[in-house]
């Protein structure tokens, strides 16, 4: 990608003749094209600049008279990473009449730090102080300082972006505590819309969270108003159809949570979790084929009217076809449920349950595949759906929501046109 700074041309003429000139010199559907406030706006009505600029891949107005060339190119970079450009760059601009290339060490060094960093590096693992971390070494990266007052902005922005993001890193990966009391008295469809339902809200998670992640954080919103008796107080509401697609949602982020541990060599807590993650997408299928329900003076979860004991009495009943299994036609269930105990069985034997021995780093990629699987080859189309969706939002965060309001800052969104 080019970026071509041509800050310096000031009228219709000197316009349509230097842009068709790059045009000639250069491949334009590879060019990122900066000009000066108020041009593209008093021009966009001429018929020649019209076709001119539909063979450039993007064309922005600054909202300001940036006179310094570095400030410019550096809000330029900002716009095309935004774009979701990933490659090289290189930089022209317009002096004395000619279009010529220009050097930019600093800025070259910045734009690849950022594409070692602005990636979902966090997928499978919810680390709040890697993120932490990583943002502070970026933010106070020597090549910043030399860059120019935007690029200031953007450390600031940055440092401020991180801070609020590794809350709600923190607040999506950790369950809810409490007193004694409130652990032995509180259900678990209770402890579930109590999360969200006291989740912070507002302007803070626009800004702190990437796309796919707000997009998680509303449908569990969506969920826990729908399986709840109102909007002030938690109460749960035992009737309400949605506590299946809620589970499974759960079911998503138990599997995502499991992904930190195993990330930290915490094998025991992963394959906890794993299987958490499995048990209640068990406890959504039965709830959908409503043979499950919740006792309405605790809320405690009965399976033909029986307590849960546990994710193997749930494989036992599927097994026994006690619970209906709406999945293909020719599913093996009786090698599924064989499976499922394995996994179990493997759980079990773990230091934080009945035994001594925790699974290898080398085993537990084969046990997080294996759990996964079990999981979607049971679950209803919906169920697996949103099983998958929760799963995918929460694989990481990134620094787009920063560059981003770069880019509104500095760019004019009347007056241009994204790749």
């Amino acid at each position: 990608m080019i970026i071509c700074d041509a800050f310096a041309l000031g009228d219709l003429d000197e316009m349509y003749l230097y842009l068709s000139e790059l045009a000639e010199l250069k491949s334009p559907k590879a060019c990122f094209l900066s000009l000066r406030p108020g041009l593209l706006c008093n021009n966009l009505d001429v018929p020649e600049i019209q076709a001119l600029l539909r063979d450039f891949s993007s064309v922005s107005s600054l909202r300001f008279p940036l006179t310094s060339r570095r400030d410019r190119l550096f809000v330029c970079v900002m716009g095309v990473l935004a774009s979701g450009y990933r490659g090289e760059l290189s930089y022209l601009e317009l002096i004395d009449g000619r279009w010529c290339s220009v050097e930019d060490a600093s800025l070259s060094n910045f734009y690849r730090e950022l594409l070692n960093f602005e990636i979902d590096y966090l997928d499978g693992d919810l680390d709040r102080n890697f993120f932490d971390s990583e943002c502070k070494r970026i933010a106070r990266s020597l090549s910043i300082s030399d860059i120019g007052d935007p690029a200031v902005s953007f450390r600031q922005g940055l440092l401020t972006s991180s801070t609020m993001a590794c809350s709600f890193l923190g607040y999506f990966s950790r369950p809810n505590s409490g007193s004694i009391i409130d652990v032995l008295s509180t259900s678990l469809p209770k402890a579930i819309i109590t999360k969200w339902h006291n989740a912070p809200c507002g302007r803070i998670v626009a800004t702190a969270l990437v796309d796919r992640a707000r997009e998680f954080y509303e449908r569990a919103q969506f969920f826990v108003a729908r399986c709840s008796r109102s909007r002030s107080i938690v109460v749960p509401n035992y009737d309400s159809d949605f506590w299946p697609s809620l589970f499974a949602l759960y079911s998503g982020w138990f599997l995502r949570r499991s992904l930190s541990y195993k990330a930290r060599a915490q094998l025991a807590t992963f394959s906890l979790m794993a299987i958490r993650s499995l048990e209640l997408m068990l406890i959504a299928c039965a709830l959908r084929a409503g043979v499950a329900q919740f006792r309405p003076d605790t809320g405690a979860i009965l399976v033909f009217n029986e307590s849960v004991s546990g994710c193997g009495s749930l494989v036992s009943q599927f097994r026994q076809g006690r619970i209906a299994c709406k999945n293909k036609k020719g599913f093996d269930m009786e090698s599924w449920a064989n499976r499922a105990f394995r996994v179990i069985s493997i759980r079990n034997q773990s230091s934080m349950t009945h035994g001594f021995m925790d699974i290898t780093s080398a085993d537990a990629d084969k046990y997080y595949c294996e759990v996964r699987s079990l999981v979607t080859d049971i679950a209803e189309l919906d169920l697996r759906d949103e099983f998958e969706r929760t799963f995918e939002n929460l694989g990481g965060v990134s620094l787009r929501f920063s560059i981003s309001d770069i880019c509104f800052t500095a760019f004019d969104p009347y007056a241009s046109r994204a790749i």
